[in-house]
């Protein structure tokens, strides 16, 4: 969705995908080359527990 509306948007839109602990290397490369290759501009992966006080339950 964040592509499509992308191309008609000058500047960038960033979402940040939030992540479980145990997500793996090529798991995280396919996500960037799929945003990559859907047209956004910008992207954040927040993996869980990477930092503390962050998406508090």
């Amino acid at each position: 969705m964040q592509g499509i509306i992308q191309k008609h948007i000058d500047g960038a839109i960033s979402s940040t995908i939030n992540l479980p602990e145990d997500i793996n290397i090529k798991r995280i490369s396919d996500l960037y080359y799929q945003a990559w290759e859907s047209g956004c501009r910008g992207i954040t992966v927040y993996r869980e527990g990477s930092r503390e006080g962050i998406l508090v339950k």
